[in-house]
């Protein structure tokens, strides 16, 4: 089924794709897709989708699997007991995202998967769903996801998915993500998206650690790990997949990058494509079987059907070992000592707390939560007034991003206190006004009279006399001065005689005469006289010292 989701996925890309690999590639793989379009044609869904908030909500998708849903914001599943289920609706993640889901259980229906042999086997699944049937789930992610199963029945898990049959996944992602499954002598699979089935899979990311453990080392399994799917035929378009793998299996391995085994398992079903696809990583496994086959490639592990993989990149390592003795896990001590650290993202992205073993340097994320704007301010665009409405925008300071928009409704005046806002002056009119003390303007005012006399600067006293070494201390009164000057400039025309502070006082240097003179800010000026002579005492000194000459 390919309906409103794939080609709105399709519509969202086609100006990438135009860029990276021309008009002709979007023609042949849209062309590709609808040869695949069942006999009756597109499925446009237009039912209303149910809108997903919570994880009570995600949970309720189980009494109406084949509705349509939209998840509306990001969705915490810490301490979440998950149960999966098998879903044949459509899915929106809009681009958020489910994060800290942890998984360890099965889902409670079943399916027929295959070996490679066309062997039947009844299967159990687990992942965000246990199996997708007719579905579509589009612009989801999942993040920090942790599936840890133990069973011994025959068993797929992935991501997204247990299980997909004529399904589509476009545009999702499964990051920080472990994969563990712990069985022997069964059918078993991992896969980073989808663990076994048919379908489509485009633009996906998957940042994936599969492992798998074999308990039962005296039967022989089938293992299939993929970093897209484990075990099927699909066709994959545009998927980024990094992988780190670990397996011990005492059986039969296939193992791959994308697709652990490819295989048209119906006749009635038509061969997949996989096209610019990108792998990095690595497989680590041993297979304990004498009768070895030990599949494992950067994009398919074993081809059964075959396939065309056709633009895509690779960084892969086979890593295999035949000392089966060797730890298949990521954690290479048997006992880590683990150290934690809380690392901070700042406007995007996540936080999250990162545990580093301090003996070998394994390392995990756990606890994942958004980032957050930390200095934001509200800005007003458009004031308010008492007739129109105004808008303002709440702004990250950091990074411009606007987390808010509001439109400010007309407001009341509140009137404040009369403000004097202009000083009257000499043949000047002041001003005084009532203030809005919500936006400042001007409710009522008056004019205050202007000045009649002009204003003159007096200083005090207008002379003095003052002894040799000793001060003084001068004052000045501006009258009919509209306020009290800020600053005064002081100025002595003789600093030999005398200096003058800031302050308006006079020090005595030496015997004589000089003029203290006072500006305001206004340029209003007026001047003192000083005197400056010996004291009794003093004269008497230079007349024992130097004779009636210096009288």
């Amino acid at each position: 089924m390919f309906g409103y989701t794939t080609l709105n996925y399709f519509h969202k890309r086609q100006s990438r794709d135009l860029n990276r690999r021309g008009i002709v590639s979007v023609c042949l793989c849209l062309s590709l897709l609808i040869t695949l379009l069942p006999a009756s044609g597109l499925q446009v869904m237009a039912d209303t989708p149910v809108s997903i908030y919570t994880a009570q909500d995600l949970a309720a998708m189980k009494n109406n699997p084949s509705g349509s849903y939209s998840l509306e914001a990001d969705i915490d599943m810490t301490g979440v007991d998950w149960i999966p289920f098998s879903f044949s609706g459509r899915l929106e993640g809009n681009g958020h995202a489910i994060v800290n889901l942890t998984i360890s259980r099965l889902g409670e229906d079943t399916a027929e998967t295959v070996d490679g042999n066309n062997k039947v086997y009844d299967t159990r699944f687990s992942g965000l769903f246990s199996t997708l049937k007719g579905a579509e789930v589009a612009d989801l992610q999942l993040l920090g996801l942790n599936v840890s199963i133990v069973t011994d029945e025959h068993c797929f898990i992935g991501g997204i998915a247990g299980f997909m049959e004529d399904s589509v996944i476009a545009g999702c992602s499964v990051t920080d993500a472990r994969l563990d499954l712990t069985t022997g002598g069964v059918m078993v699979g991992i896969g980073g998206l989808v663990g076994f089935g048919y379908g489509t899979i485009i633009g996906c990311e998957a940042d994936v650690l599969p492992v798998f453990h074999d308990s039962d080392p005296e039967t022989l399994c089938e293992e299939f790990i993929g970093g897209a799917l484990a075990c099927g035929n699909a066709w994959i378009y545009d998927c980024s997949i990094s992988l780190r793998s670990y397996a011990a299996c005492t059986g039969y391995v296939h193992n791959g990058g994308l697709v652990g085994m490819f295989y048209c398992y119906r006749e009635d079903m038509l061969r997949g494509e996989i096209r610019g696809c990108s792998v990095r990583g690595f497989m680590r496994f041993y297979e304990n079987n004498e009768d070895r086959r030990a599949y494992c490639a950067p994009y398919i592990g074993e081809e059964l059907s075959w396939v065309d993989v056709m633009e895509c990149e690779e960084d892969f390592t086979n890593d295999e070992t035949w000392n089966y003795e060797d730890r298949m896990e990521p954690e290479k001590c048997a006992s880590p000592d683990m150290e934690t650290a809380l690392v901070t993202a700042l406007c995007t992205g996540w936080s999250y707390v990162l545990h580093t073993c301090s003996v070998c340097d394994y390392s995990y994320k756990d606890t994942f939560t958004p980032a957050s704007h930390q200095d934001t301010t509200w800005e007003i665009l458009i004031p308010s007034t008492t007739d129109t409405e105004g808008f303002r925008q709440q702004v990250c300071l950091s990074c411009d991003f606007v987390l808010g928009e509001e439109v400010i409704p007309p407001h009341v005046h509140e009137p404040g206190e009369w403000t004097t806002t202009k000083e009257p002056a000499y043949q000047v009119e002041g001003l005084k006004q009532v203030l809005c003390t919500g936006c400042g303007e001007a409710l009522e005012e008056e004019t205050i009279p202007a000045l009649t006399t002009p204003p003159t600067l007096v200083m005090s006293p207008e002379t003095v006399r003052v002894n040799y070494k000793d001060t003084a201390s001068l004052s000045v009164i501006c009258t009919d001065c509209p306020s009290d000057p800020e600053t005064l400039h002081w100025t002595s025309d003789n600093e030999a005689v005398a200096k003058v502070d800031s302050q308006g006082t006079v020090l005595a240097l030496s015997k004589g005469t000089c003029t203290i003179t006072c500006t305001n800010d206004m340029g209003l000026t007026d001047s003192c006289q000083v005197t400056v002579g010996y004291s009794f005492g003093q004269w008497l000194i230079v007349i024992l010292l130097f004779g009636w000459i210096w009288y």
